[in-house]
């Protein structure tokens, strides 16, 4: 039992860090929230 839950708590580690690099290249991304945060910090809107 140790080997198979082993297995999917990777495969869930997995899938996590994959929906976290997509939701960074998404947000800091060039258009990204991010980057429009700071566009309208810097020109004062």
């Amino acid at each position: 039992i140790r080997t198979e839950l082993t297995a999917r708590l990777a495969e869930l580690s997995q899938a996590q860090r994959q929906a976290s690099r997509d939701f960074d290249r998404v947000e800091f991304g060039p258009g990204g929230n991010l980057q429009r945060l700071v566009l309208a910090f810097v020109n004062g809107e």
